[in-house]
């Protein structure tokens, strides 16, 4: 705790002049959206997620996106609850337990019953 009580403080005016002229670099900058990967079989019909929402992030095999369920409830302020599953796009989790159920009628497509007479 010496150490650090020694330490010379900066003021708002040293930080402005340490910072005058720079910028941020591209490379740091906001990412670009990420483009979905087509694969074949996908046109099929039934429904498709990734029609509805925006993939946000890709890694560990899945795009991250917002929960619609989660954000219609105010949650998920991360953007990062609902993984939509790379390989095959019907396959898709909210990590903040929303059901199949919940996610499809927060975008207003409800899952319909099917009556097996």
């Amino acid at each position: 705790m010496a150490f650090l009580r020694g330490v010379k403080r900066l003021t708002r005016k040293d930080l402005e002049t340490f910072t005058d002229g720079l910028s941020i670099p591209e490379s740091i900058g906001p990412r670009p959206p990420i483009q979905p990967v087509s694969y074949p079989g996908w046109n099929k019909g039934g429904f498709q997620i990734l029609q509805h929402v925006t993939a946000r992030m890709q890694r560990s095999g899945n795009y991250w996106t917002r929960c619609p369920s989660c954000a219609k409830e105010g949650r998920d302020r991360a953007g990062d609850d609902l993984a939509i599953s790379i390989a095959d796009p019907r396959f898709y989790k909210c990590w903040a337990r929303c059901t199949r159920e919940m996610i499809r009628t927060a975008l207003g497509l409800p899952i319909h019953e099917r009556s097996y007479r």
